[in-house]
């Protein structure tokens, strides 16, 4: 009798573990029909999507650049520049200050300066303008700007032939009897001088 009913449990479990791998082989092949049908290979909105974002420097329309804020304690200013870019202090005999944020093949914007010099701002406007002329670049806009209570100059500059560089953006700003020059290309600028703060 117990032999029986051993044998009666054992075709019970052994009927479970086979409806159980039935059901589990079943699941698999629906779950993969749906994948099928819900991602085709040959699709070729997904796979032109795919191509782009797998391009360096692509990036989706939701996503907005990671910048992150440069502080300068010792002469009172903070701006947002743009991530991955490489930092390189330099000696510049025009300047107290001067930094560039260089692009190298991990960034994915333009790079950004900073000089901070003590001559006053029409000098340093007026010299800049000379260097960039002879650097070949051609001055189109000169204009006034606002930063709260502080009123700076901005000059766009584009190159007088389109292989020999890029257009350039610079903001000056007099400040604690110092002038701030920050440059970059236009299409940053603006974001650049929003974010600044002086301190």
């Amino acid at each position: 009798m117990r032999n029986k009913h051993k044998t009666i449990q054992k075709a019970k479990s052994t009927g479970l573990l086979k409806s159980g791998a039935v059901v589990m082989l079943l699941s698999l092949i629906i779950l993969a029909l749906y994948f099928i049908v819900k991602f085709p290979k040959d699709d070729t909105e997904y796979q032109g999507a795919k191509n782009v974002a797998s391009q360096p420097g692509a990036m989706s329309k939701s996503e907005r650049p990671a910048w992150e804020k440069y502080t300068n304690n010792e002469y009172g200013i903070v701006f947002e520049i743009p991530k991955l870019l490489l930092e390189k202090e330099a000696k510049n005999d025009n300047y107290l200050f001067f930094i560039r944020f260089e692009e190298n093949k991990f960034s994915r914007e333009k790079g950004v300066a900073l000089g901070i010099s003590e001559t006053n701002i029409k000098e340093e406007i007026t010299k800049v303008k000379k260097d960039l002329e002879e650097q070949d670049g051609e001055l189109v806009k000169e204009n006034e700007i606002n930063l709260g209570e502080v009123t700076g100059v901005r000059l766009d500059f584009k190159p007088k032939e389109t292989e020999s560089g890029e257009e350039r953006s610079i903001v000056f700003f007099e400040r604690f009897g110092k002038i701030y020059s920050i440059s970059t290309v236009p299409g940053q600028i603006d974001r650049v001088v929003e974010s600044i703060k002086f301190f």
